[in-house]
């Protein structure tokens, strides 16, 4: 099903609320299944990281989302997760990964280099301009590392 141009309005209205844990994965899976044309079974909520003692809040191939109700609040909360999650999925997967931090409104991507978490890039969520999600979305995944393994 693709994301009707209406449908997609609605879910960055309510992402630049910063409505929540559970309101922003729903509206992640939306964007990435109906809007990027990725496999439902290919997204996964809450996959557990046994070696990082936490949940990844969701995986689309070699990108992890942790979410959290106010990033700016919770940043420091979601960088220590993402840099637990990250050495360790490219550890047992010997990918490299990139680690997405959100609250829905604010958006940042992080990739594991050298032994500490890099910030690669950072998105605002606009109300009036609904479309720049998707797209900032979808060239992420033309960006996210690909499966070739690590060195």
């Amino acid at each position: 099903m693709a994301l009707s141009e209406e449908r997609l309005w609605e879910i960055v209205g309510e992402l630049s609320t910063k409505p929540g844990h559970d309101k922003v994965k729903a509206a992640i899976q939306d964007l990435l299944v109906d809007g990027l044309g990725a496999e439902r079974r290919h997204v996964s909520f809450e996959q557990r990281v046994p070696e990082a003692h936490g949940r990844i809040d969701a995986i689309l191939g070699r990108t992890a989302f942790e979410v959290k109700s106010d990033l700016v609040r919770e940043l420091g909360d979601a960088e220590a997760q993402l840099s637990r999650y990250l050495p360790e999925r490219e550890k047992a997967t010997r990918s490299r990964f990139v680690g997405i931090a959100t609250d829905g409104l604010d958006w940042r991507v992080y990739e594991w280099r050298g032994g500490a978490l890099l910030l690669l890039r950072k998105f605002r969520v606009e109300a009036a301009r609904p479309e720049s999600l998707l797209a900032w979305l979808d060239a992420l995944q033309r960006f996210a590392p690909s499966s070739r393994p690590m060195p």
